[in-house]
């Protein structure tokens, strides 16, 4: 966003870190939302911002650390990710089940009874606690949701095969969080792409953040053109 106050505005993010040496600045072309194009939008937005709940907040503050953290690709991409999951649980109905409830109980204590006649009550009662505990929206579910609020040229230009961006990023994610590699995918590729993922989900959350304060997004062309973060988002995704 860009305000008239934007020395004032800067203290805000300036809250936990110690203070630039240089301002902040960003050309018009550059700029994702202007305030200053759409003055009567200014006070419902900024305070939709400040209204935000605390995990919102948290969501918010990694994607905006992260713009600035150049040291790991892969720290990057897994606060970005980390931010994103945030998003879905306040924006998506993550707690919903997706499966009739009562039927589920009943196919959960059935696989359950089926597991305990060839595997170790211990083992059997882990696969049980996985299967009750999955009847609800997965972090695939949820990207792929919001995703879908976001204006459909901004997700032509990022991620125009959504289903499979949304399959890599899971994929990514997995793999880096438990850093543990697999045959379809090793720790140095995800790494790889996470290069290439971080920069489209913290492009896609700006855009998302703008659409739910109502502010308008007239200048998206411009800033994908310009931005330099925009333009490193723009990058397709290397086919490997």
């Amino acid at each position: 966003m860009a305000t008239g106050l934007f020395r004032e505005a800067e203290l805000v993010w300036s809250l936990g870190r110690e203070p630039r040496s240089e301002v902040l600045r960003r050309m018009p072309h550059q700029i994702l939302a202007s305030i200053g194009r759409h003055p009567e939008l200014a006070a419902p937005a900024l305070s939709s911002w400040f209204a935000a709940p605390s995990s919102r907040r948290l969501a918010r503050w990694l994607i905006f650390d992260s713009l600035f953290n150049d040291t790991s690709a892969t720290a990057k991409f897994l606060a970005v990710a980390q931010a994103w999951e945030i998003l879905g649980r306040d924006e998506v109905n993550a707690s919903a089940a997706t499966h009739d409830k009562r039927q589920y109980q009943k196919v959960c204590k059935a696989a359950r009874e089926a597991l305990e006649k060839y595997l170790d009550a211990s083992t059997a009662k882990r696969l049980y606690e996985l299967a009750r505990s999955s009847n609800r929206k997965s972090f695939g579910d949820m990207v792929r949701e919001v995703v879908s609020k976001i204006p459909p040229s901004a997700v032509q230009a990022l991620c125009p095969d959504v289903d499979g961006f949304v399959t890599t990023v899971v994929k990514v994610r997995n793999v880096l969080t438990h850093m543990e590699g697999k045959k379809s995918l090793s720790i140095e590729t995800a790494s790889y792409l996470s290069i290439f993922l971080a920069y489209k989900l913290i492009v896609l959350f700006c855009i998302y953040d703008c659409v739910m304060l109502g502010l308008p997004l007239d200048n998206l062309p411009m800033t994908l053109a310009n931005n330099k973060t925009a333009r490193a988002a723009l990058r397709p995704l290397p086919k490997l």
